[in-house]
């Protein structure tokens, strides 16, 4: 790891020695340095996660390849192994196990050879690793897996939908996607009782986002409401999952982003990014005369625009560049633009 000091003192003699030294020492440990380590990027040629506070100073060098942003002190990071790291780079827990997933709710999943379960934050084992498989938790279950059938269990380890599926979705507004394990394994949604909201049905069901949910039917795509109920039969060529209440679609060579049912707004060139989920609430646009990408709000007003390379939007930030430039920039949720290192590039 690595700390680079904000502080340089020109002129350490005399009556300010003093300070200096104390702000020297300061530095020393890091916190007066380049701020808490947040954003990962890649550095360098074959490309090393780092990572940047929130004002674009490197405040952390690391040799792993792949890496999530920092939350409350540490960030799940990844290159023969995975595991969590704090914010000083210090291999915390994770990294002796066969696998460790993302951390929701509290938990982090995780697995071991003789089966998969549950670690807190600080690394102790919440749920013991009694189940095949598990997935991460979402509105207070989880998807877990014993003798080949998926259910979901609470925060205790028990089963509060016992194990019936072939496989399942996460909940996400009080609805999973869940798969029948006979032929011809088609999808339907339950609620968090189990109770049935819609029989198996469709190809596909995926998680729910503004009341609606995307689907998939022999070859084409479609949305559905909480109910179940087809608010756009499946018949668009493609179309992603709802955030921020709109969905990116294509369709017969016309692209944009739609509610259901109601085209929202048309885009002349294909390869939008998905809305944002939080600060800025924009997405990722390609002009098809310039070549040059845009971020759009909800309304299509251009939020900002002229880069030759642009990353979407993840926890409020963003890294850009100009065409007449050879750094990136880091955007924030307020548009600031940042300038970066030469050889910093987006990790996402």
């Amino acid at each position: 790891m690595l700390y680079s000091c904000k502080f340089k003192c020109a002129f350490c003699t005399g009556p300010v020695r003093a300070l200096c030294f104390l702000l020297l020492l300061s530095c020393s440990g890091g916190a007066v340095s380049a701020g808490e380590p947040l954003i990962p990027v890649l550095q360098g040629n074959p490309g090393r996660i780092a990572f940047l506070d929130s004002e674009g100073a490197v405040a952390l060098e690391t040799d792993y390849s792949v890496a999530e942003f920092f939350q409350d002190g540490m960030a799940r990071v990844c290159h023969k192994k995975c595991g969590y790291i704090d914010s000083t780079g210090q291999q915390r827990f994770g990294f002796d196990l066969e696998w460790i997933g993302h951390r929701s709710e509290g938990k982090i999943p995780f697995c071991e050879a003789q089966g998969c379960g549950f670690l807190g934050l600080n690394g102790e084992v919440l749920i013991p690793a009694r189940f095949e498989q598990v997935q991460s938790f979402s509105e207070g279950l989880a998807g877990a897996r014993q003798k080949g059938l998926w259910g979901f269990i609470d925060s205790t380890g028990k089963w509060k939908v016992s194990p019936r599926y072939g496989s399942v979705d996460p909940f996400s507004e009080s609805r999973a996607s869940v798969q029948d394990p006979s032929p011809p394994h088609l999808f339907g949604l339950i609620n968090k009782s189990g109770e049935v909201i819609l029989k198996f049905k469709h190809q596909r069901i995926y998680s729910f986002s503004g009341g609606r949910a995307r689907f998939f039917h022999w070859d084409r795509y479609g949305f559905l409401n909480s109910s179940g109920i087809m608010e756009l039969p499946a018949s668009l060529e493609w179309a992603q999952d709802p955030v921020s209440g709109l969905a990116y679609f294509i369709h017969e060579n016309s692209q944009g982003y739609r509610v259901a049912s109601q085209i929202m707004l048309s885009i002349s060139c294909p390869g939008g990014s998905d809305f944002a989920s939080q600060d800025p609430v924009v997405a990722r646009v390609r002009d098809c005369e310039s070549g040059l990408f845009h971020y759009i709000d909800g309304k299509g007003n251009t939020w900002k625009k002229g880069f030759i390379e642009a990353s979407e939007f993840r926890s409020g930030f963003a890294l850009a560049r100009k065409d007449s430039q050879d750094h990136f920039l880091l955007i924030n949720a307020s548009g600031e633009e940042m300038p970066l290192d030469n050889g910093i590039r987006p990790a996402w």
